[in-house]
C-alpha cells in the first residue's frame, strides 16, 4: 500500500516522497493547490477501489493523515 500511496503522491504534487513525508501538511508544499488535492482524491479511490467518506477527505492534511485513513478503509474491506 504504502508504495503505491507514494508513486501517486509523487506523480499528483510533482515532489520527491522524501519532501512530501517530511512537510507538516500538503498546503506547505510549493505545488500544492485545490486541483492537485481534488485530483489525490479521485486517484487514491480508483486506485485503492475505495469510496472515501467526505469527513475523511476534509482531515487529509499531511502524509501521516491520509496513510493513516487509507490503511482504515483498506483494513476493512
Amino acid at each position: 500500500m504504502k508504495k503505491k500511496l507514494d508513486e501517486i503522491l509523487t506523480d499528483i504534487l510533482e515532489q520527491d516522497i522524501i519532501t512530501i513525508k517530511k512537510s507538516n501538511k500538503f498546503s506547505d508544499l510549493p505545488s500544492w493547490d485545490s486541483l492537485r488535492y481534488v485530483r489525490l482524491i479521485i486517484s487514491i479511490q480508483q486506485n485503492f477501489l475505495i469510496k472515501m467518506d467526505p469527513d475523511d477527505v476534509e482531515k487529509i492534511i499531511s502524509y501521516d493523515t491520509l496513510s493513516t485513513i487509507l490503511t482504515s478503509y483498506i483494513e476493512k474491506k
